[in-house]
């Protein structure tokens, strides 16, 4: 629901005693209902005012039908990605400590750019250049993650593969399973973009009262992705994850971006002194 003044909007209770006979107003927009004409027209001045703003997206100043619309269309937006990459990147938040969404957001792109989800479809390339076996979609079923490989490189990682016919359902039969490296798979285009991590990050998390204050998962996103039903993802328990605690902003040194020649005069200046 939209912000009112940056505050979460609570609606009001239905009237006490409301019978099927009785003529009310409805607001359409907060489907309140009033007895009072007053009170209806009050509401529908507020509901009208730019007062209002976009919980996913922060945009402000917007009346609430234009905040509704803005947190429509970030819920289209987000449902184009992927539903294991979501509980991937929810599950950091839930079981981490995320006190900064920018931080956060730039290591989740840097990790999973090249890691790929049980449950992913994606595209497989053939390896080499074996004209005999053209690029085919696929949906991830296992990784196979061996000791002593590099996973930070692309072909590090081995995945287990079954192939998807054009109809969009799964090949049946052994045939149909293949084995490829990282380096032969990848996403559909702008399924993980900075835009859309950070509006996941920002539908699905809140910061609670803590020092420092850190981000938690909402509990309807949390049954919804099925974050607290003994989730796993090999990444996290077995090599490594993002660590959002690490990627603190660099602080700027203060002589960065002078030239020489001023960087001269503040040496002699401070001589003088």
């Amino acid at each position: 629901m939209p912000l009112l003044r940056k505050k979460p909007f609570v609606a009001l209770d239905l009237p006490e005693g409301l019978t099927p006979e009785e003529e009310v107003f409805m607001n359409p927009l907060t489907k309140e209902i009033f007895r009072d004409y007053e009170e209806y027209f009050r509401r529908s001045i507020l509901c009208n005012s730019l007062v209002w703003s976009c919980e996913y997206t922060g945009r402000a100043n917007l009346t609430l039908a234009e905040a509704l619309k803005s947190e429509s269309e970030a819920s289209d937006h987000l449902s184009k990605m992927p539903i294991p990459l979501q509980q991937a990147i929810c599950y950091i938040i839930y079981n981490g400590q995320v006190s900064s969404l920018t931080a956060f957001v730039d290591e989740v792109l840097t990790f999973y750019r090249t890691r790929y989800l049980i449950g992913e479809l994606v595209e497989i390339s053939p390896p080499g250049k074996n004209k005999s076996f053209p690029s085919r979609e696929g949906v991830i079923t296992d990784i196979l993650l061996d000791k002593g490989v590099d996973y930070n490189m692309p072909g590090g990682i081995q995945y287990k593969c079954r192939l998807v016919k054009d109809d969009g359902r799964e090949e049946d039969g052994d045939e149909s399973c293949v084995t490829v490296t990282g380096d032969k798979l990848c996403r559909e285009k702008h399924q993980l973009t900075r835009e859309r991590v950070k509006l996941l990050a920002k539908c699905s998390a809140k910061k609670i009262s803590t020092d420092p204050p850190l981000y938690a998962i909402k509990p309807e996103h949390v049954e919804r992705l099925k974050l607290d039903e003994n989730y796993n993802i090999p990444y996290i328990t077995d090599y490594g994850k993002p660590n959002p605690r690490n990627s603190k902003k660099r602080k700027r040194d203060p002589e960065e971006g002078t030239t020489d020649k001023k960087k001269k005069k503040k040496k002699k200046k401070k001589k003088k002194k």
